[in-house]
């Protein structure tokens, strides 16, 4: 009788295998590249805070591997957790059967050979060949000899035929005398009708001398000057390069903080020399890229915007006085840090934004960050300002 399991909930099968064989939640964090608040939620089962259900499953694979989960049974309690979250019932689910060890037994199968009848009626055929192949050779030697019998005699026929006006000319010249030669007679033939030749003169008509017009000066025309006003102009030239788009109020909290994170006790993720930092004294965020590359644009206070891509196993500490806007792309690969508190946030698409100090995020629209026509990148204010209307 075969042994089955029956489907839980992913975070439940991925948190209890875990901790069963007493492995940190970090540790699989820092082996597998997965970012660490992803596996938080995977095994919280908040759906809602994780990413793309693609890249999910991808992750599961991965965590399951670490923990010798088998693949299928992992992916089929990771669907159960997805319809449980969208008040889906699965119909008749049935337990997942483990794998066991599959014999497989040679296939015989009795290969019975076939008469070879061609090898019987390669005679019959030959037998048959050789005489057509004669028959047709006493056919073709016949044609020829009536063909060339034929040309014979015409040919022979055709030799008699001209040499007998030769024979006969040859006996009336024995049988005549020979004339006697004269001297021959001049004679003029005039035609009576000669030929007279008509020479057609045709009159051309003498050129008529043609006019020439007499160039006419026009009167110059003075261009009318429009005064245009330098400010309309220079407003007409900045709203063509800012198209009209669609600006969304902040409704809810774009991320949360949580000061008991296992993260702020990993010196590799939060070194102690960050830590000092943190004095308490205007808006310090930390931010390093762990599971990979990614794209980061920040304005703080009123600097200029800037952007780069922070590279895997880089940081960054920004600093300002009052506020750090932030727009990062791929942010499954960032740890972020605010006042020595970890950052939480998801993102289905991978980007996200992000406004510090938490309390300033009703003060502000998104995008924070919008381009223009020729890509550049402005700050929402700026941007609405020289909106088309």
């Amino acid at each position: 009788m075969e042994n089955k399991k029956e489907v839980v909930s992913i975070g439940e099968l991925l948190k209890t295998t875990r901790e069963e064989k007493g492995i940190e939640l970090l540790f699989i964090s820092q082996k597998t590249r997965i970012n660490f608040r992803v596996l938080q939620h995977l095994e919280n089962n908040q759906i809602n805070k994780l990413p793309n259900k693609t890249y999910v499953k991808g992750f599961v694979q991965t965590f399951a591997k670490e923990l010798r989960i088998d693949n299928d049974y992992a992916l089929a309690c990771l669907e159960k957790t997805y319809m449980d979250f969208h008040g889906i019932e699965m119909e008749s689910p049935q337990p997942i059967p483990e794998r066991e060890e599959i014999i497989e037994e040679p296939i015989i199968e009795e290969i019975v050979e076939r008469p070879n009848h061609t090898a019987s009626q390669a005679p019959k055929k030959i037998s048959l060949v050789i005489p057509a192949i004669v028959l047709a050779l006493f056919i073709s030697i016949i044609v020829w000899k009536n063909y060339s019998n034929k040309n014979t005699a015409t040919y022979e026929t055709a030799q008699i035929e001209k040499s007998a006006p030769e024979i006969d000319s040859i006996k009336e010249e024995k049988d005549t005398e020979p004339l006697e030669v004269t001297k021959p007679v001049e004679t003029k033939i005039e035609s009576k009708e000669k030929k007279e030749e008509k020479v057609v003169v045709i009159a051309t008509p003498a050129p008529t001398p043609i006019a020439t017009p007499i160039p006419t000066i026009a009167p110059k025309t003075v261009p009318k000057v429009v005064k245009t006003d330098s400010n309309s102009k220079k407003k007409n030239e900045s709203t063509s390069l800012f198209p009209k788009i669609d600006f969304y109020k902040i409704k809810s909290p774009l991320y949360e903080l949580d000061s008991k994170s296992l993260l702020l006790k990993n010196k590799e993720v939060f070194p102690d020399v960050i830590k000092n930092r943190f004095n308490g004294k205007g808006v310090n965020l930390y931010i390093k890229a762990t599971a990979g590359s990614s794209w980061i644009s920040y304005q703080k206070d009123s600097d200029p915007i800037k952007k780069f891509t922070l590279a895997e196993g880089r940081y960054i500490f920004i600093k300002a006085e009052e506020e750090i806007l932030l727009f990062v792309g791929n942010l499954n690969a960032l740890e972020l840090f605010y006042d020595g508190q970890h950052v939480d946030a998801s993102s289905s698409s991978g980007v996200k934004s992000f406004i510090f100090p938490p309390e300033n995020q009703t003060d502000h629209y998104l995008p924070l960050f919008p381009r223009d026509k020729k890509g550049g990148i402005h700050n929402w204010e700026e941007y609405q300002q020289n909106m088309e209307e």
